[in-house]
């Protein structure tokens, strides 16, 4: 068992040795005004970005970039 950002980081590692190109993986933080905050993975494809996120339903994610959100390349 592990939290959210234990299984994003997690998920990013996986998807680099998956062939993923390491540029287009990031790590992105997502925090609410009281102070919880989510980590999940984005995945930068020419299609579009690509969200996995280790615990759906999360409640302050979205796809777009939030006032309170920073993304981290791996």
């Amino acid at each position: 068992e592990a939290d959210c950002d234990d299984q994003a980081i997690f998920a990013a590692a996986w998807f680099i040795a998956q062939g993923v190109p390491k540029q287009n993986v990031r790590l992105v933080f997502s925090w609410n005004i009281d102070g919880e905050y989510h980590v999940f993975v984005k995945i930068i494809d020419p299609s579009g970005s690509l969200i996995f996120d280790p615990y759906p339903g999360t409640p302050f994610l979205k796809t777009t970039k939030q006032k309170h959100e920073k993304e981290f390349m791996i």
